[in-house]
């Protein structure tokens, strides 16, 4: 991780070092070498899952915490001017976050505090039209918008359970166990599973150095629902959101 944000320092300030130098900020001509651009890029950041549970009636508390997400991929801009690209690519991304619950059984008054991590990992196409700016000679601001598809690849629920009840002899008795399910189109879960397949958002924007070097960042919301109800909640609603920085090479 050290390196990685220095690496970043070292791009942004090689970037303010030729930010001064001519260059026609918005470039209307055709590109005048090989038009494909292809960078390879590493990814760090948030990644989280959007939810409302707290619309279930044994939910008493629950707290959503977004965890700390990587992965790498690569992208390739279709250069249409020396302003505009489409552009497409392929991530892998490792996401994680976690929620904690107190559940209530109104029959029998027990107490459950729930400690839920979700682990998953995707694999996600990227399409959008970037906008391309000269800030210098050496120097681009990239800015792009679009739609990602995802399908995930693998992951787990797990659940640090801390159960409260009355024993046969009236005492309060705390039980601790752990549960762990599929994530993607499981058979169990605390409250649902999740489908598979996702799409959505994805913003991005950053800056190019000396053609080659990029540092920047990313913003993605997915649109489609990602709980698979398991039983007669119907009214659970999932998203995934995600803030991750982004360090790349682009192959000219």
């Amino acid at each position: 991780m050290k390196r990685i944000h220095a690496l970043i320092i070292s791009t942004l300030v090689a970037s303010v070092a030729a930010w001064g130098q001519s260059a026609t900020f918005f470039d209307t001509s055709k590109p005048h070498s090989n038009p494909i651009n292809v960078e390879v890029h590493v990814l760090s950041g948030i990644t989280s899952t959007t939810q409302n549970y707290s619309k279930i009636a044994e939910v008493e508390r629950v707290s959503s915490n977004p965890g700390w997400g990587k992965g790498f991929g690569t992208e390739a801009q279709f250069v249409l001017r020396q302003y505009l690209a489409l552009t497409t690519g392929l991530d892998l991304l490792w996401g994680r976050d976690t929620a904690d619950l107190t559940l209530i059984d109104d029959g029998t008054q027990a107490v459950s505090d729930v400690y839920l991590t979700n682990t998953n990992l995707y694999l996600r196409f990227p399409v959008g039209m970037a906008l391309r700016l000269n800030l210098g000679d050496k120097v681009q601001w990239i800015s792009s918008a679009g739609i990602y598809l995802a399908v995930g690849l693998w992951g787990h629920q797990q659940a640090d359970i801390y159960s409260t009840d009355l024993n046969s002899l009236g005492q309060m008795v705390t039980t601790q166990y752990k549960e762990r399910w599929k994530y993607f189109n499981g058979d169990g879960g605390l409250i649902h599973t999740t489908h598979r397949y996702d799409c959505g958002l994805m913003l991005s924007t950053g800056i190019r150095a000396f053609g080659h070097y990029t540092v920047g960042m990313e913003f993605t919301y997915g649109f489609k629902d990602t709980a698979k109800a398991l039983g007669p909640l119907r009214q659970i609603h999932t998203h995934n959101l995600d803030f991750l920085m982004k360090l790349g090479y682009n192959f000219r």
